[in-house]
């Protein structure tokens, strides 16, 4: 023991007198190049060079954490972990290379990463990190992991993640890079982590991410690991941003602690310890098939995979779709075996080796992933794998594509037990623990029922909204060190009722044609005239709102009717559901249909999100805020006319938009935004009465053709406004603009002719 300590002292002094470093560090990023294409091209990142400003405490602080000690029945022993106190965030500058030719260096914090010590297993001053630039991004990303490749099991990592998300799964990008860490060489895993940049890359709104509460994993016996393990909110800061963030939250906190209580009662109370990885799908689902199903899948293809370690409770992401009201699985540290050697057995007893009881939901899907893998494009799997750093023989990656759809085959024909099939206890009411209290919601939004273990001796507690969400994300400490253990509704915990009703008289559901389901929220009124292809939404309340999704429609008009009757409920941009417009169009393909929308009162007057085909005519009339905005969409549109918006008459966003005519008047703000990476072709813009006739930004690309300006203070303008993006170009052709009506950010281009 003193030879190891003396041993660390002499490297620890060979480091600090061997390295020096620079003390002009800036919190603004600068590449070697101006021209926004470079920004904006495809582009990989290829390798990064990290120097800690303050590195002499960076080595001090790591060696304490080799040499940290703990004391268990008067002895000394070494401690696997580690602890908080070791992960403090140190400033750097990082410079990227990138295979364009892109160099670009940016300030960071970074820290070390990990439960165990194996995140420092590697060169004196080495670990796994965390890192947060400061500013600029990597494709998008401005927080991820380096982690040293053997905790993640290397080659592995990489082929499931990229497995995953080319199969449609929520899948962190991840790949190899080469990095100099204080003159350190060192390969690691590159990983983006789960935020609302990974969120929105995936064409969903942010919302809650979920993950299993490891507050009190560690500090208990083996026997008892996870008796305390529900889950917690990770983007609790956007709990806190008001009311309908802070009810969204809770709601989904109650959907997926009601699928955790499930499985402590399988585990704990009736001693099913086998049972370890078991999250019941339709839970988690939330009564969406579709979300059921992914649920499903999810679990068929990371157990046939060997990665069952990302299906522990503890170990689990989740995305929280409000619009569905259920959740969706996201890939994380699974641990997997695919590209081990002995991947190449075919037989039922290698899915064995994963675990010898499987559940319905494991089993259910199987087919369904097959379907999957076989729709696989392999060249350009292949492909992607290769600029993530793993370099894979065709005959090895059909040898492990065919080696996953024979154990899937086999776990389609696997008997199962159905883990829905115990009497529901109140789980907690089986421990007693004077630090942990029960939170129950309460009758007003921001009060609570505290109560003890057994859901007893309640009290009535009022938070601020800050509190609350630090509740939500497991981060509450009361004054006498108690910390609280949220679950939902009271009633729902001690009978097992779901939340809320399912006989909700203020929703209406209709059906249309091709699987298109309209629904309707409030107190509105709704015709559809099969006959003449029309619907008529008329609101009756301000707070009313219609949403119309799934499958496709062809030819039909729909016509929205507003009203300003009633007090406003939202207080933010969206409702209880993430809505933002009066009417929505959502996950459908539509095909020459006609939209006319008046006197909408919400956020948007009519809002496509992840819509494609074509729209012929779009007409909105008076709206309080943005007339149309369209999000993560692929869409034509032939003819848009807007009037009156107290914001911007058309908001388009990460996708791809063709716009052949539009007249837009009285726009408060911006004629037409273009941002969040989209590519957009718009002809025939004509703009009368607006702030900004068309904007540009945020990696998005535009080609104007044929534009006309009248009482607008700024014809063109491109500029980069989120970190996750740069800024845009714009190319004009045919346009009435004078030149001092052209704003151009440093790093934007606007090309006007």
């Amino acid at each position: 023991m003193k030879y190891y300590f003396k041993l660390n002292i002499i490297l620890l002094l060979l480091l600090i007198s061997t390295f020096t470093y620079s003390d002009n560090w800036s919190e603004t990023y600068s590449c070697n190049y101006n021209d926004v294409n470079k920004f904006l091209d495809d582009k990989q990142l290829v390798s990064m060079s990290i120097e800690v400003q303050k590195h002499r405490k960076w080595v001090k602080n790591y060696f304490n954490l080799i040499n940290s000690t703990t004391y268990i029945d008067d002895r000394v022993q070494i401690n696997r972990f580690i602890d908080d106190k070791y992960k403090k965030k140190f400033k750097a500058d990082i410079l990227i290379f990138f295979d364009n030719g892109l160099e670009c260096q940016f300030p960071a914090k970074i820290r070390i990463n990990g439960d165990k010590k194996d995140h420092v297993d590697a060169a004196p001053g080495v670990a796994s990190l965390d890192v947060r630039l400061l500013s600029g991004n990597i494709n998008s990303i401005i927080k991820f992991k380096l982690l040293l490749p053997h905790t993640r099991g290397g080659d592995n990592e990489i082929f499931t993640a990229n497995l995953l998300r080319e199969t449609g799964f929520l899948s962190p990008r991840t790949q190899y890079v080469n990095t100099t860490l204080n003159g350190n060489l060192v390969k690691y895993i590159f990983q983006e982590k789960i935020t609302k940049e990974f969120v929105e890359s995936n064409k969903l709104r942010e919302a809650p991410i979920l993950e299993g509460d490891e507050r009190f994993l560690f500090g208990n016996d083996m026997d008892w690991f996870d008796r305390f393990g529900l889950s917690r909110i990770v983007n609790y800061k956007w709990t806190s941003k008001g009311l309908d963030s802070l009810e969204i939250s809770k709601d989904a906190l109650a959907v997926l602690n009601k699928a955790y209580l499930e499985y402590l009662i399988h585990k704990h109370y009736y001693k099913n310890y086998n049972d370890e990885r078991f999250l019941n799908a339709r839970i988690l689902g939330g009564g969406s098939e579709y979300l059921i199903k992914k649920n499903r899948e999810f679990m068929s293809i990371l157990l046939v995979l060997g990665a069952t370690h990302g299906l522990r409770p503890h170990n689990r992401n989740f995305y929280y779709d409000p619009m569905y009201e259920g959740m969706l699985p996201i890939y994380y540290d699974g641990e997997p075996s695919v590209m081990d050697g002995s991947y190449n057995n075919s037989s039922l007893e290698k899915i064995r080796e994963f675990g010898n009881r499987y559940s319905r939901d494991e089993v259910i899907e199987s087919q369904s992933v097959i379907n999957l893998i076989n729709n696989l494009n392999k060249n350009k799997f292949r492909y992607k794998l290769k600029l993530a750093g793993l370099d894979i023989k065709q005959e090895l990656l059909d040898e492990k594509i065919n080696t996953i759809i024979k154990l899937l085959k086999h776990l389609s024909l696997s008997e199962y037990f159905l883990n829905d099939n115990i009497s529901y206890k109140t789980y907690f009411s089986i421990y007693d623990d004077k630090k942990k209290r029960l939170i129950f919601d309460g009758s007003k939004k921001l009060q609570v029922f505290n109560c003890d273990l057994h859901a007893k001796n309640c009290i009535n507690e009022e938070f601020t909204l800050r509190e609350y969400s630090k509740i939500l994300g497991g981060k509450y400490i009361d004054v006498n060190n108690v910390e609280y253990i949220y679950i939902g509704n009271k009633l729902a915990y001690e009978n097992l009722l779901s939340k809320k009703s399912n006989n909700n008289s203020n929703i209406r559901l209709y059906q249309i044609e091709n699987k298109s389901q309209l629904t309707t929220y409030g107190e509105m009124d709704a015709l559809i005239d099969r006959d003449s292809r029309n619907i008529h939404l008329y609101q009756n309340n301000i707070n009313d709102k219609a949403v119309i999704n799934g499958g496709f429609l062809k030819n039909w008009t729909i016509n929205y009717h507003g009203s300003n009757k009633g007090i406003l409920h939202n207080k933010q941009r969206f409702n209880v559901n993430l809505y933002t417009g009066c009417l929505t169009l959502l996950d459908i393909k539509v095909f020459d249909i006609n939209v006319n929308v008046n006197d909408a009162m919400c956020e948007d007057g009519v809002n496509f999100i992840r819509v494609s085909g074509s729209v012929n005519d779009i007409n909105i009339r008076n709206v309080k805020s943005d007339a149309l905005d369209v999000d993560f969409s692929d869409l034509v549109f032939d003819k848009i006319k807007v009037k009156g918006a107290g914001n911007d008459c058309i908001d388009l966003s990460s996708g791809k938009y063709k716009i052949f005519n539009s007249i837009l008047s009285e726009c408060q703000d911006k004629a037409i935004s273009v941002g969040e990476g989209s590519e957009v072709y718009l002809s025939k813009i004509n703009v009368f009465n607006a702030n900004t006739g068309i904007a540009v930004k945020d990696s998005s690309i535009a080609n104007i053709q044929n534009s006309t300006f009248k009482d607008v203070d700024v014809c063109f303008s491109s500029y980069n406004k989120k970190q996750e993006f740069w800024g845009g170009r714009l190319q004009v052709d045919n346009h009435n603009c004078k030149n001092d009506k052209i704003y151009q950010q440093n790093n934007s281009v606007v090309e006007a002719h």
